[in-house]
């Protein structure tokens, strides 16, 4: 990674870093993170999460968790196999105390949705409300919204980092998925970014400036234009990609400040 962690390297699994994180995520007034898992079931990232969880119990957090849903496409998983992890994650997670729910629906990012027509999802999120499970499922399928939210209850996107690098017009993207969005009346979450920087891991990779704090301060004014019900974050520890507002060696508290302060207008604003 480009930035080191003010903590040093950490085991995610070590309760002392998870209570440090989740001490910092509430000063900020963070309510929620989102865990990437991408499987398979009883893996180890699966173990990362339910221990997360258990931390979270230990350490009476405010924080809730959320499930991004990540991995299948790599995996070439067919839609059954999808099927059986999303049953799994649900029936095993949704019910914690924890685990991010509305009105009793637990919610659940769809990362690259569409690495399968709608249609295909229609059929796999059919058959799991068939089962009674109540969720709530995000997709990220912005150029094809109209049909993809005939099937899913909301737009989100993991983050802006392609469009700022290609030079692409952010206020007009999500613009887009705001209208459609409340053309559909459903949810839409918008994401701010610090930066971006994975070319210590990737080749060639690329790298969006952090400037000092502006490319943050340009992507909270442009969410908080829209006043979305939920604003996410990319990232709070995706290191290798750069994204982090997690403290580092590099940056100090500058991003979990500058959070509290984007967050604080935001939340007053609601």
């Amino acid at each position: 990674a480009v930035d080191y962690p003010i903590l040093g390297p950490y085991d995610v699994r070590s309760l002392d870093a998870l209570k440090t994180h989740f001490e910092w995520a509430e000063e900020a007034g963070i309510d929620v993170f989102i865990f990437d898992w991408f499987g398979p079931p009883g893996g180890y990232i699966d173990k990362n999460f339910e221990i997360m969880l258990e931390a979270a119990v230990k350490y009476n957090t405010s924080l809730k968790f959320a499930i991004l849903y990540d991995g299948y496409e790599y995996r070439n998983a067919p839609p059954e196999e999808v099927y059986k992890e999303l049953y799994y994650i649900i029936t095993k997670y949704s019910n914690h105390s924890k685990f991010l729910k509305i009105q009793g629906y637990a919610v659940i990012f769809i990362y690259s949705s569409k690495h399968f027509p709608y249609t295909t999802w229609a059929e796999i999120i059919k058959r799991l409300r068939g089962k009674g499970l109540k969720v709530v499922f995000l997709c990220d399928a912005i150029d094809d919204a109209s049909n993809y939210l005939k099937v899913f209850d909301g737009l989100f996107t993991y983050t802006p980092a392609g469009i700022l690098n290609s030079g692409g017009d952010l206020l007009a993207v999500y613009g887009r998925i705001v209208y459609e969005a409340k053309k559909s009346n459903t949810l839409y979450a918008l994401t701010v970014l610090p930066g971006y920087d994975d070319t210590a891991v990737r080749m060639p990779g690329f790298k969006v400036s952090r400037k000092n704090g502006e490319t943050y301060n340009y992507t909270w004014d442009i969410v908080l234009k829209f006043k979305p019900r939920w604003v996410l974050i990319c990232s709070w520890n995706e290191w290798h990609e750069g994204t982090e507002i997690e403290p580092s060696l590099e940056y100090g508290y500058k991003y979990l400040n500058l959070t509290k302060y984007y967050i604080t207008i935001f939340k007053g604003k609601d």
